[in-house]
């Protein structure tokens, strides 16, 4: 089962580093950014989850985390 608290937590220290890796980012853009990431990353989750491969393409991990470095480039 998931644990709330937990995830909170690392929400909470992922977003931290973030905006220290960032400094030409402010707060709102982190958490907007990071925002977009998870859900980029959720995308690929149900679409492996569901064998929906060629709805959305196959994206592999290097390609996903190329796309959310990049949206973190100020």
């Amino acid at each position: 089962r998931l644990n709330i608290t937990s995830m909170s937590e690392v929400y909470d220290r992922m977003r931290a580093a973030l905006i220290r890796a960032c400094p030409t980012l402010s707060a709102q853009q982190v958490r907007q950014r990071f925002a977009f990431s998870i859900g980029a990353i959720m995308n690929q989750v149900y679409s492996r989850d569901a064998q929906l491969h060629g709805i959305y393409g196959d994206t592999s991990a290097d390609e996903l985390v190329a796309f959310i470095a990049a949206g973190f480039k100020g």
